[in-house]
């Protein structure tokens, strides 16, 4: 099995989305193979601009760098999905996939604190997404791809923001 590991950069826009699933549907018809995904462009920076304005209580600036980075997410990815017919399945998905992160910025502001703990679960919801949206679009080329959360069975130690997947 080949595991194929794409960062931000390569999930940033429509084309580069696009790049991606053909890379992986090319590989696929070689053989089984394992994908792992960073959020789509600067997703990771924005979502950790939101987590420090509402740990600083910036309640306001967190949602808005939110909104931003998914009207951004949200645009790349339809248009993308457009390109491979996949828009029926692509734009449920990202529509609601944010709305509980935005109840955990509002408990943050409230908190006034963001451990590195909850910063891990903000990040996430980046990462779930890339991985989940390219999945469609991969299904929507023919290419069958199933999402699968690494959270439900990966372990890793407590240090959190740098943990290390733990040995068995």
């Amino acid at each position: 099995m080949k595991i194929f590991k794409f960062g931000g950069s390569s999930l940033g826009s429509s084309e580069r989305l696009l790049w991606v699933t053909e890379c992986v549907s090319r590989a696929r018809s070689k053989g089984p193979l394992a994908v792992v995904v960073s959020a789509m462009g600067d997703t990771t920076d924005a979502l950790i601009a939101a987590a420090h304005s509402a740990a600083a209580g910036d309640g306001l600036r967190a949602h808005t760098v939110l909104d931003v980075a998914i009207d951004r997410c949200t645009s790349t990815a339809l248009l993308a999905a457009a390109q491979v017919g996949a828009e029926a399945r692509v734009a449920p998905l990202v529509r609601t996939h944010f709305a509980p992160l935005h109840e955990l910025l509002n408990a943050i502001v409230l908190l006034r604190e963001c451990s590195p703990q909850t910063l891990d679960l903000v990040l996430s919801y980046g990462e779930v997404l890339s991985a989940r949206v390219l999945a469609e679009l991969l299904d929507g080329r023919g290419t069958p791809a199933l999402f699968v959360d690494s959270r439900d069975w990966t372990v890793t130690d407590e240090t959190f923001g740098s943990a290390v997947v733990a040995a068995e």
